[in-house]
Parts: structure tokens; C-alpha cells; sequence
């Protein structure tokens, strides 16, 4: 069998795609969606179809193969394609909205800048039996599922998309730091890093609304707070905390930042400001906390558009209003 990642498999896809005269065409990436896909596959114990299709896909050379596999393949291309992308179909939902997607509960949700010291305590956290674990870095997702005692980690740029079985906490951690932490020329750089937790189906209807497995996500959310020397320090791309939480429309992590300290009116890179990001997502709440704790309503970005204009060419008018 040939030897092929998630990029090769794109390529094969967009392949297929032209073969059929479709007008879809597969951009680079697909990793939210394929590694979705996978967890849901694990979780209700079809992996070995995920595994099957993908190592077909990949073998195709010509249209007879393709046209030999094309209910299996089409039925792939829909699963990701919607994970990836369902914003394009359904209105106001995004990745971060996992849980509407998919109909299973979201149990669990952290958006933090981390710097890879602090995975150790995270993974201890997090790791239980039949979760649906997705840890996404700026560019890249990959996927952690504990069955049978056993730790599988996939990251959709492993050889023939198989995933890795790692049961030292130690090595998961080194592993996550290769797959997700690999820009070596920002060695001490803090990622933004997304945690998300699904229930397995199978338990779906008795953990529905629970989230005591894994304790208060805000008691966890305030103990990163206090180990940063500085919650404003930006990290990557000059992104900060309280850009993430209002990226994210997190009440909650806005007000814990706010309480701790954090500036309400620092800008990434001159073009937003956290009431720039709420004001156009349109969370009214967010912008009234804003507000509060001191962030103007006139701040220019760049291009000197305020958050009120942003409000304006989203269609939010009650922020208008406010602002």
C-alpha cells in the first residue's frame, strides 16, 4: 500500500472531483473535518471504515477506480466537507459550535494561549475514557481518544492517516508539541489552543448537560489565568487572551480576564480590538462587559473603522444602538 497523509488524500479527492466535472475543489487543510470524522468513526467502533476508505482514495489512479469506489468516496467527501466547512450551509454556526454539528454534547471548552509547559496539566485533566477530544492550534487539529486503556492520538499528517497508540503521559505531551507547537523558530511563543470535548454517542443521553467529569471549566480556565506572568502578553500573530474569549463569544472567560486585569482595549496587529471582534459577531452582553470595564466604543483600527461600524456591516443593530 502506497504511503499517503492528509495532503495526498486532498490531492486524490480534488482528483475525483474533476474527473465528475464538480464544480467543489478542496482547499489545503480538511484536518477539523478529517479528524472529526475519525473521532466519531473510534468512538462508535467503525474505525476500521475510516482506515478502509481513506487507504482506497488513496490507491485510485484512474477514473475506473475512482468510479469502482464512488459511493464510498462520495460519502467521505460530504462528512468532511460539512465538518470543515458547515458554516458555508448553515448560517451563524462555526467550528466553535462543534456540538450543533455533530448532535452530540460539548462537555468540555477552553480556548487559552498555552505555552507547551502547560500541557502536562491539562492532559491529566482531560484524558477519560470515550471522549471525543479535539485540541486545534492556530492552523492544525488532531485528535486524542482513550479506549481500552489505551491512548490513540491522530494527527491527519501521519502516514496513511493511522493513529499512534501513546499511553505515557510524557510522550503524548512531546507528541502533541510536534504536531501542534512545531513552528522551532518560536520555541517560547504561547499558541492559541482550543479544547473540545464531545460525550461519546453511546453515553450521549446520560452525560447530556453533565460536565462534572471533568469538573468547572472556569476554576480551570482561572487557574491558567494565575499562572501567567502576564495575561496580556500576546502570543502568536500578536493575538491575546481576551481576543480569544471574544473570538469565541465566551462570556464568562471575558469577565474572568477582565476581573484579572486584562487591558479591554489592546488591538492585534492594529486591526482588532476585543469590541471590534464582539461588536461584529454581534454578542450584545460581551460588549455591554466591555464596556464596563473601560473598552471605548471609538477606538479606530487601521483602516479607521470603530466597533460600531463593524455592528453596522454585520446587521447588528442593538450594538449600534449601544455604541
Amino acid at each position: 500500500m502506497c504511503n499517503f497523509n492528509q495532503h495526498n488524500l486532498i490531492i486524490k479527492i480534488n482528483q475525483y472531483l474533476q474527473y465528475k466535472n464538480r464544480s467543489l475543489k478542496l482547499t489545503s487543510g480538511y484536518c477539523h473535518g478529517i479528524t472529526l470524522l475519525w473521532l466519531y468513526k473510534i468512538s462508535v467502533g467503525e474505525e476500521s471504515w475510516f482506515y478502509n476508505i481513506t487507504k482506497k482514495i488513496a490507491a485510485c489512479r484512474d477514473e475506473k477506480n475512482y468510479d469502482d469506489i464512488e459511493w464510498d468516496i462520495e460519502l467521505f467527501i460530504s462528512y468532511i466537507e460539512w465538518l470543515q466547512n458547515s458554516n458555508y450551509y448553515l448560517r451563524g454556526v462555526n467550528q466553535l459550535d462543534i456540538d450543533k454539528l455533530t448532535e452530540l454534547p460539548r462537555e468540555f471548552s477552553l480556548s487559552f494561549l498555552f505555552h507547551h509547559s502547560q500541557l502536562n496539566d491539562i492532559l491529566k485533566m482531560i484524558l477519560k475514557p470515550d471522549k471525543l477530544i479535539l485540541m486545534s492550534g492556530p492552523n492544525h487539529t488532531i485528535g486524542i481518544y482513550v479506549k481500552d486503556e489505551n491512548i490513540y492520538v491522530l494527527d491527519p499528517k501521519y502516514n496513511k492517516i493511522q493513529p499512534k497508540i501513546i499511553n505515557d503521559i510524557t510522550r503524548l505531551k512531546l507528541e502533541l508539541i510536534k504536531c501542534l507547537f512545531y513552528r522551532d523558530y518560536l520555541p517560547n511563543c504561547r499558541l492559541p489552543l482550543e479544547i473540545m470535548i464531545l460525550s461519546n454517542p453511546d453515553h450521549s443521553l446520560a452525560n447530556q448537560g453533565c460536565h462534572s467529569e471533568y469538573g468547572d471549566t472556569a476554576t480551570l480556565y482561572s487557574q491558567l489565568i494565575q499562572r501567567c506572568n502576564d495575561i496580556d502578553k500576546p502570543g502568536l500573530d500578536g493575538i491575546t487572551n481576551i481576543h480569544l474569549a471574544c473570538e469565541s463569544g465566551n462570556e464568562q472567560e471575558v469577565c474572568q480576564l477582565l476581573e484579572a486585569g486584562a487591558e479591554p482595549n489592546q488591538m492585534v496587529n492594529n486591526e482588532w480590538s476585543p469590541m471590534h471582534i464582539a461588536a461584529l459577531r454581534g454578542d450584545v452582553s460581551i460588549v455591554k462587559l466591555l464596556l464596563r470595564y473601560g473598552a471605548s466604543p471609538y477606538i479606530s483600527n487601521r483602516n479607521g473603522l470603530k466597533p460600531v461600524d463593524m455592528a453596522a456591516e454585520a446587521g447588528h443593530e442593538e450594538i449600534m444602538k449601544l455604541l
